[in-house]
């Protein structure tokens, strides 16, 4: 969970348009982007989806197990 985030910070980091947060500047903006950091931002989108698969994932797996095969009340419980 930490990984997505830090890939597109170095991502931000070689690229064109700089980042900025909540108002302040954290990398000015390049003239021209470092080819590696290019790729890395490219990571961050994949593993952002593959991050999202495996939390829906383990939610329908809860709601498998608890709901339907033990039928205990553990989902009440942390809802």
């Amino acid at each position: 969970m930490l990984v997505v985030p830090v890939l597109k910070i170095i991502g931000a980091a070689g690229g064109t348009r700089g980042f900025s947060y909540l108002g302040w500047q954290i990398f000015p903006a390049r003239d021209a982007a470092i080819a590696w950091t290019k790729t890395i931002s490219e990571w961050h989108g994949t593993l952002g989806w593959i991050l999202a698969a495996l939390v829906l994932g383990h939610i329908g797996a809860a709601l498998i197990w608890h709901r339907l095969i033990k039928r205990d009340t553990v989902l009440k419980r942390m809802a």
